[in-house]
C-alpha cells in the first residue's frame, strides 16, 4: 500500500508583511519562471531536440494577499506604501520608492518576497461579513528563508462597521468595494527579475450595493453618462477602538447606464460605481484620516 502523505491546508500558512504577522485567509503571491526552449529560437539539425539547452528569460513574482485586520493595523498596512503624517494617509508622492518584505510560511516551507511594490489595495465585504483587504502586489525575488511569527486572529473589521456618505447624505449599502490603485507599470528592462516600476494615473474607485427604494438612490443612479460630480464620498470604518475614514473631495458615476437590469420578486439591489479622478498632480486622489 502506498504511504498516505499529510495535505497542506490553507489555514497552515502564516504571512508576515513588513515585519508584522497578519491574520491571512488568501494568498497567491509566487515566482513564475519563463524557459526558453532551444526550438523556440532557430534550427537546430535534429527533429527531437533534447531538455538541455533551455534558460530562462523571466522570473515574475506577483500575486495577492488577503488578509482581516483592525483598524490599527490597516494603518500599519498602509504605513508601508502610502505617505503618512500625523494620522493623515495620503498615496504617495513616489510609489516607486516604497516596498516592502513579505514573507510566507507554507507549512514550513518558508519564502521570502523582497522589495514588494503595491499595485493596489482593495477593501470590500458585503452584510454581516468581516472587511477583507486585498493587497496586489509586484514583487523582485522570491528566497527560501525568513520566519513568521505566530500570530492570534485579532478582532477585525467588520462591514458593519461601515458608515457611507455621499454629497453629505448618509446611505446603507449591502455591499461595497472600495479600491485605490497606483497603475504601476512593470519594467524588467536588462533583467531576469522586475527591476523598477513606473508610475501612471492613480485612481480610486467605489463600489456601492444599494436597494433602489427611495428617491435618493434613484437620484444617485441618474447621474451616470453624466460629468456631474459628488462632493465629500467618505467611507468609515469605526471598529470600537480606532477609526478610519476615507475622503475623496469629487466622484463621478460611472455606471454605463442609470437603467440597471432588472431583478425578481425580491427588493432591487443594483451597484452604483463611483470613481475620484486625479484633477491636479499637486491633489490628492482621496484623504485618510486616523484617530
Amino acid at each position: 500500500m502506498a504511504k498516505s502523505k499529510a495535505l497542506t491546508f490553507g489555514h497552515n500558512s502564516k504571512v508576515a508583511i513588513g515585519g508584522a504577522s497578519y491574520f491571512c485567509v488568501q494568498e497567491s503571491l509566487k515566482a513564475t519562471t519563463d524557459m526558453k526552449e532551444p526550438s523556440e529560437e532557430g534550427m537546430i539539425g535534429t527533429d527531437r531536440p533534447g531538455n538541455t539547452g533551455r534558460l530562462p528569460h523571466k522570473i515574475d513574482v506577483k500575486g495577492n494577499l488577503t488578509v482581516r485586520c483592525t483598524v490599527a493595523e490597516l494603518e500599519v498596512l498602509l504605513a508601508l506604501w502610502f505617505d503618512q503624517s500625523g494620522g493623515t494617509t495620503t498615496p504617495a508622492d513616489s510609489p516607486v520608492g516604497k516596498t516592502a518584505n513579505v514573507v510566507i510560511d507554507r507549512a514550513g516551507k518558508v519564502k521570502t518576497y523582497a522589495a514588494c511594490w503595491l499595485n493596489a489595495i482593495e477593501l470590500s465585504a458585503q452584510e454581516n461579513e468581516p472587511i477583507d483587504v486585498l493587497l496586489e502586489l509586484l514583487g523582485t525575488t522570491e528566497a527560501v528563508s525568513g520566519t513568521v511569527a505566530d500570530v492570534t486572529p485579532p478582532d477585525r473589521m467588520r462591514f458593519s462597521d461601515l458608515a457611507v456618505s455621499l454629497a453629505s447624505n448618509a446611505y446603507y449599502p449591502s455591499g461595497f468595494k472600495w479600491r485605490f490603485s497606483y497603475e504601476l507599470e512593470e519594467r524588467f528592462l536588462n533583467s531576469l527579475v522586475r527591476s523598477v516600476v513606473q508610475q501612471k494615473i492613480p485612481k480610486a474607485e467605489i463600489d456601492l450595493t444599494l436597494d433602489r427604494n427611495s428617491d435618493t438612490v434613484a437620484d444617485l443612479f441618474e447621474l451616470a453618462g453624466t460629468d456631474a460630480e459628488l462632493a465629500n464620498c467618505n467611507l468609515t470604518i469605526a471598529d470600537g477602538t480606532h477609526t478610519l475614514a476615507l475622503a475623496h473631495a469629487n466622484c463621478c458615476v460611472i455606471n454605463p447606464s442609470a437603467d440597471q437590469d432588472g431583478a425578481g420578486v425580491g427588493a432591487r439591489k443594483d451597484t452604483v460605481k463611483l470613481r475620484s479622478f486625479l484633477k491636479a498632480p499637486a491633489t490628492d486622489i482621496f484623504t485618510g484620516t486616523y484617530t
